[in-house]
């Protein structure tokens, strides 16, 4: 075990500069080695990891911890021989700054089933700023939005996106929807099909809207794509005298 510690007394605060402790554990008839140090990745930080045969590993618990100068926990993670791993809620959770970050590993593999597999919430208002459904490492979802932005304040929808497999694609509706943050009225819809702009029966692709009047400004027109000549803007050819 190595410390060296500088005690600050305007701030009064203690400084580590060096920390290393290794032991051994029991807990729950399991043998673990412990190591607690400073955090190389978190400067300032303590860094806490529990071990079996060389690899990441706690049942129940968390096996790897950060805290910061004052003690207080802004990082656990729950792994299972060396891999993120928990059965029963997020196997990794960061709070930084006013944020809560939590993700659902399966294996060492992003992924969740029965909700979103990332959540960021705003520890302040409480309001989930950012929902992410993933499974098996790849953004989907197949009944709503596999990605939703909020304000952190009000809660207010900024953006949906729609994916299946990892790609932009919905059959029914606009695969991407974009709110104005006052009025939470609609200001943008794009259409994606297998990740790539389409739309068809002459339909626009892209449509922007007015946050006011909710009358449309500009739009697009994409198959499998690629854009499409915007025959609004076209007249008819006069016919030519006989």
């Amino acid at each position: 075990m190595y410390l060296f510690c500088i005690y600050n007394n305007i701030n009064r605060v203690i400084t580590i500069l060096c920390f290393y402790v290794s032991m051994e554990f029991v807990e729950e008839n399991e043998k673990y080695d412990v190591i607690i140090s400073n955090s190389t990745e978190y400067p300032g930080h303590v860094i806490e990891k529990w071990t079996r045969q060389g690899h990441l590993h706690r049942v129940g618990k968390p096996a790897l911890m950060v805290r910061d100068e004052h003690g207080i926990e802004v990082l656990s993670q729950f792994y299972s021989w060396g891999r993120l791993h928990r059965d029963d809620g997020p196997a990794s959770v960061l709070i930084s700054g006013t944020t809560r970050c939590a993700e659902w590993y399966a294996w060492g593999v992003r992924s969740r089933l029965d909700g979103p597999a990332i959540i960021h919430q705003n520890i302040n208002s409480g309001v989930v700023m950012l929902e992410r459904y993933i499974y098996e490492n790849q953004i989907h979802r197949t009944r709503g939005p596999a990605f939703t932005y909020r304000n952190s304040r009000s809660g207010q929808v900024l953006h949906e996106l729609f994916y299946k497999r990892g790609t932009l694609h919905r059959l029914k509706g606009p695969a991407s929807i974009e709110y104005d943050q006052s009025s939470g009225s609609v200001i943008s819809t794009s259409y994606y099909k297998n990740g790539l702009l389409h739309r068809d029966r002459g339909l626009p692709a892209v449509q922007k809207f007015d946050a006011v009047s909710g009358e449309e400004f500009e739009k697009y027109y994409y198959v499998n794509g690629v854009e499409q000549p915007n025959l609004d803007h076209v007249k008819p050819e006069k016919p030519s005298p006989d």
